[in-house]
């Protein structure tokens, strides 16, 4: 009688684990199986991205298509950029001038003026302008200008603009102008020829690529 009892507590035993083990492993997972899956890499940034400025700089670009500046060449670099403040003292614009040399006199320098100017004279601040007209009679549309081009200043041969500009970066440390940057594309003469900007100053905004004939129509 007590062999037959032990043999039923044996035989419950194992009916107990073969019931037990399955549950148990439910409840407590292995480690593999509790890992979190790895994040995925990082894709690499654009490569259009590499040419935006990573610290403040000053730089310029003019395209014109076709070439309307003085001496026949259409692009320039301009890595000399000059805060002249406002033309007037009632206005809010903003006036630079860039040239390929640090002594603009020099005989062969190229040398521009380039000025935004908001709706009504208000200040310029970030964001896209359209419709902007020749300044300084814009009036109540956003303005812009450029002049020179030639060598140690010289001209264009448009006698008003019409356009749209961009600006990216439009900074002030109370009414001064602390850093900028922008961008223009204006149609010359009503599209005789087109010419566009990119200036940069004290920023790291904008694209440092000379680049600017993404947008360049066909005339």
């Amino acid at each position: 009688m007590q062999f037959s009892k032990r043999r039923m507590n044996v035989a419950m035993m194992a009916v107990m684990a073969a019931v037990l083990i399955p549950v148990l492993s439910l409840a407590a997972p292995t480690a593999a199986a509790a890992a979190t899956p790895a994040h995925p890499a990082v894709p690499t940034p654009a490569t259009g991205l590499t040419s935006r400025a990573t610290a403040p700089v000053s730089i310029a670009f003019v395209h014109s298509y076709p070439p309307i500046f003085p001496g026949g060449q259409g692009s320039y670099t301009l890595p000399y950029v000059t805060y002249k403040g406002s033309t007037y003292p009632n206005d809010h614009d903003v006036t630079f001038d860039v040239a390929d040399s640090s002594s603009p006199t020099t005989l062969g320098t190229h040398e521009f003026s380039i000025t935004f100017d908001g709706p009504n004279g208000t200040s310029v601040v970030p964001g896209v302008y359209n419709n902007a007209q020749h300044w300084p009679s814009n009036g109540s549309s956003p303005g812009f200008d450029i002049g020179g081009g030639g060598p140690s200043g010289g001209g264009t041969d448009c006698n008003t603009y019409t356009g749209s500009y961009q600006v990216d970066d439009a900074t002030y440390a109370g009414s001064t102008l602390v850093s900028f940057a922008a961008s223009m594309t204006l149609e010359c003469d009503s599209g005789t020829a087109q010419i566009i900007a990119r200036i940069i100053w004290n920023s790291s905004a904008g694209s440092t690529s000379p680049d600017l004939c993404g947008t360049c129509q066909a005339h």
